[in-house]
Protein backbone atom coordinates (compact mmCIF):
# COMPACT_ATOMS: atom_id res chain seq x y z
CA UNK A 1 0.00 0.00 0.00
CA UNK A 2 2.96 2.58 0.71
CA UNK A 3 4.32 1.73 -2.97
CA UNK A 4 0.87 2.54 -4.07
CA UNK A 5 0.90 6.02 -1.74
CA UNK A 6 4.51 6.94 -3.07
CA UNK A 7 4.06 5.99 -7.07
CA UNK A 8 0.29 8.23 -6.45
CA UNK A 9 2.41 11.09 -5.02
CA UNK A 10 5.15 11.01 -7.69
CA UNK A 11 2.53 11.38 -10.88
CA UNK A 12 1.21 14.17 -9.20
CA UNK A 13 4.05 15.97 -9.24
CA UNK A 14 4.19 16.13 -13.11
CA UNK A 15 1.94 19.04 -14.85
CA UNK A 16 -0.09 16.87 -16.63
CA UNK A 17 -2.24 14.65 -13.86
CA UNK A 18 -4.29 11.79 -15.56
CA UNK A 19 -6.80 10.48 -13.62
CA UNK A 20 -9.18 7.60 -14.06
CA UNK A 21 -12.19 7.56 -11.17
CA UNK A 22 -12.45 3.64 -10.92
CA UNK A 23 -16.17 3.00 -10.97
CA UNK A 24 -18.12 0.14 -12.12
CA UNK A 25 -17.69 1.62 -15.08
CA UNK A 26 -13.94 2.06 -15.92
CA UNK A 27 -11.56 -0.16 -17.34
CA UNK A 28 -7.99 -0.90 -17.98
CA UNK A 29 -8.34 0.10 -21.40
CA UNK A 30 -9.57 3.77 -20.36
CA UNK A 31 -6.20 4.47 -19.92
CA UNK A 32 -5.22 3.74 -23.55
CA UNK A 33 -8.06 5.04 -25.20
CA UNK A 34 -8.29 8.56 -23.38
CA UNK A 35 -4.60 9.63 -21.87
CA UNK A 36 -2.71 7.20 -24.65
CA UNK A 37 -0.94 5.74 -21.54
CA UNK A 38 -0.67 2.12 -20.30
CA UNK A 39 -3.14 1.34 -17.14
CA UNK A 40 -0.04 1.68 -14.65
CA UNK A 41 0.50 5.36 -15.90
CA UNK A 42 -2.52 6.90 -15.28
CA UNK A 43 -3.85 7.35 -11.61
CA UNK A 44 -6.70 5.16 -10.32
CA UNK A 45 -8.56 7.02 -8.13
CA UNK A 46 -11.46 5.57 -5.81
CA UNK A 47 -15.40 6.42 -6.81
CA UNK A 48 -15.71 8.62 -3.24
CA UNK A 49 -12.67 11.28 -4.13
CA UNK A 50 -13.33 14.61 -4.89
CA UNK A 51 -12.06 17.37 -6.59
CA UNK A 52 -10.53 19.12 -2.98
CA UNK A 53 -8.93 15.75 -2.70
CA UNK A 54 -7.47 15.78 -5.62
CA UNK A 55 -6.14 19.59 -5.49
CA UNK A 56 -4.78 18.16 -2.07
CA UNK A 57 -2.86 15.28 -3.08
CA UNK A 58 -1.27 17.45 -5.31
CA UNK A 59 -0.27 20.37 -3.26
CA UNK A 60 -2.03 22.84 -4.68
CA UNK A 61 -3.71 23.10 -1.07
CA UNK A 62 -2.28 21.74 1.94
CA UNK A 63 -5.92 20.36 3.53
CA UNK A 64 -9.41 19.69 2.37
CA UNK A 65 -10.53 22.70 3.99
CA UNK A 66 -7.87 25.04 2.26
CA UNK A 67 -9.39 23.31 -0.98
CA UNK A 68 -13.50 24.34 0.17
CA UNK A 69 -12.17 27.88 1.08
CA UNK A 70 -11.07 28.09 -2.55
CA UNK A 71 -14.25 27.66 -3.85
CA UNK A 72 -13.00 27.04 -7.74
CA UNK A 73 -13.00 23.00 -6.27
CA UNK A 74 -16.13 20.88 -6.62
CA UNK A 75 -17.32 17.53 -7.12
CA UNK A 76 -16.14 15.56 -9.96
CA UNK A 77 -18.88 15.50 -12.87
CA UNK A 78 -19.56 12.74 -14.96
CA UNK A 79 -17.91 11.97 -18.40
CA UNK A 80 -14.56 14.08 -19.34
CA UNK A 81 -13.27 17.12 -16.95
CA UNK A 82 -10.09 18.68 -18.46
CA UNK A 83 -9.05 21.70 -15.91
CA UNK A 84 -5.90 23.52 -14.87
CA UNK A 85 -5.36 24.71 -11.64
CA UNK A 86 -2.13 26.59 -8.98
CA UNK A 87 -0.19 28.46 -9.71
CA UNK A 88 2.14 25.94 -12.41
CA UNK A 89 -1.40 25.61 -14.02
CA UNK A 90 -1.50 21.80 -13.62
CA UNK A 91 -3.25 20.53 -15.62
CA UNK A 92 -5.96 17.47 -14.62
CA UNK A 93 -7.86 14.82 -16.78
CA UNK A 94 -9.88 13.61 -15.09
CA UNK A 95 -12.22 10.50 -16.41
CA UNK A 96 -15.32 9.74 -14.44
CA UNK A 97 -16.84 6.75 -16.86
CA UNK A 98 -20.48 6.70 -17.51
CA UNK A 99 -22.86 4.45 -19.04
CA UNK A 100 -22.82 0.92 -19.42
CA UNK A 101 -19.25 -0.82 -21.01
CA UNK A 102 -18.70 -4.46 -21.32
CA UNK A 103 -14.95 -5.53 -21.63
CA UNK A 104 -12.14 -5.70 -19.51
CA UNK A 105 -12.89 -3.83 -15.84
CA UNK A 106 -10.02 -2.28 -13.74
CA UNK A 107 -10.97 -4.27 -10.54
Amino acid sequence: MEFLKSLTYRKMESTDIDIIIDNEHARRSDAELFFSQSPDEVIWLEEKKDMWDILVMSGIFSSRSQARKDGRAQEIPLGWTDVRMGKKKRRFCILNAIGEQDGDSHK
